[in-house]
């Protein structure tokens, strides 16, 4: 790769060096935050999540505001990001102070983003199970960096990207409230109708029993729906999707916009069991099964509960914690059919149903479309950070008169 005459070639220590300063007891430390390697997010240029120092105790390391974090275990996952506050972080973490002599300000997040530094980065970290990177590894990187000039030019369109993406992000937190309001005040607090029992209206149906050799990444059978495709408070994971070769029934097969339900959630944190997803359209000629970790709520009769309203009455918050409460398990949590079918709800005519699901569909087309600018904001960041630190986009420079 050929880089211009005005790029300059130093070692990667020249723009970074390593900060270590150990807190010995972080629970009596002045350091409210702490950042593991669970809350470094791929591709993130900031810091967006954190625990509490109360619930750590062993000792952690210092960082402070504008400190980079990088993860240097499982270095695949690409995980580098500014602190935007003081804390305490894992010994997993390298905290990396910037070295102002050859570069600007917000240059070196950036660069650490660069595809090629990440990859040389993949490639030199060792290790039998979980790979890492040391920091001596990392300070003896040749690398090319731009004049200061053009570094800033950088800084400003890749950080003005990220400030978009944050709006954006801001905005659709502030619509998820609105939506969860209309659901718990307007369903879950629903005045009108007979109190009947949610099992006068559904049935519910578990997915196929299934061993290692029914399933497959390949592109063999029926599509297969399992826990995996399922996110965090809902949602589908179209990565989790895999190929099922196995035997199933009828029942156990399910089509675009019906609801499933997770019967199990191995965290404990009861953000997946129970919450339901709505099957969104898939594009194959073959059948989609799914798992026995999975449940098909089926109405017996859409002319009296909208499928659309049973939808997003299962996302009340007293429907949830009902299910959580009443949970089966002591390690992992597991769905109990029948207290399910004896929550009691009141339900409005249909035409109510359909005039309250119509507006919180309409909230949801507008979540999907906020949720596809940040993924192409995000793809527009990478593409851009690889083409000006590979040199394959110069920015132009201003002619002075």
């Amino acid at each position: 790769m050929s880089y211009p005459s005005t790029w300059k070639k130093v070692k990667f220590g020249d723009i970074a060096k390593r900060k270590s300063v150990r807190i010995d007891n972080p629970q009596e430390s002045e350091y409210e935050r702490y950042v593991g390697l669970e809350h470094l997010d791929s591709g993130e240029l900031i810091v967006k999540r954190w625990g509490s120092t109360k619930d750590v105790t062993s000792n952690m390391q210092l960082f402070n505001k504008d400190d980079i974090l990088f993860a240097r275990r499982n270095t695949y996952l690409r995980r580098i990001s500014v602190a935007l506050f003081d804390g305490v972080c894992s010994g997993d973490i390298i905290v990396i102070e910037p070295i102002l002599d050859h570069i600007v300000k917000g240059f070196l997040p950036i660069y650490m983003q660069f595809e090629e530094f990440e990859n040389r980065v993949v490639a030199w970290s060792a290790g039998a199970f979980s790979k890492r990177i040391k920091w001596k590894q990392l300070s003896d990187f040749d690398i090319w960096i731009p004049p200061k000039e053009e570094q800033q030019k950088i800084v400003d369109i890749i950080w003005n990207i990220h400030d978009n993406q944050e709006q954006i992000e801001n905005v659709i937190k502030v619509i998820e409230k609105i939506k969860k309001a209309i659901i718990n005040q307007i369903i879950g607090n629903c005045k009108n109708g007979e109190v009947k029992k949610l099992g006068d209206f559904i049935q519910i149906i578990k997915g196929v029993s299934y061993n290692s050799k029914d399933y497959c990444d390949k592109e063999i059978g029926n599509y297969f729906i399992n826990l995996a495709c399922i996110k965090k408070g809902g949602g589908f994971n179209w990565d989790g999707i895999k190929y099922f070769k196995g035997e199933y029934k009828p029942q156990q097969v399910i089509k675009e916009g019906d609801i499933l339900v997770p019967n199990v959630d191995i965290t404990r944190s009861a953000d997946v069991l129970g919450y339901p997803i709505m099957l969104p359209k898939i594009d194959t000629n073959k059948e989609i099964i799914f798992s026995m970790d999975l449940s098909k709520i089926k109405l017996n009769d859409e002319n009296e509960l909208n499928k659309y309203y049973l939808y997003y009455l299962l996302q009340c918050d007293d429907i949830h914690d009902f299910i959580v409460t009443y949970a089966g398990g002591s390690t992992v949590l597991h769905l109990r059919t029948e207290s399910v079918k004896k929550i009691e709800i009141k339900v409005p005519d249909l035409k109510e149903q359909i005039k309250i699901s119509e507006l919180l569909k309409n909230v949801d087309i507008f979540l999907d479309k906020a949720n596809t600018n940040i993924i192409k904001l995000l793809n527009l960041k990478k593409k851009l950070i690889n083409g000006f630190l590979s040199a394959e986009i110069l920015i132009p420079v201003e002619v002075k008169s």
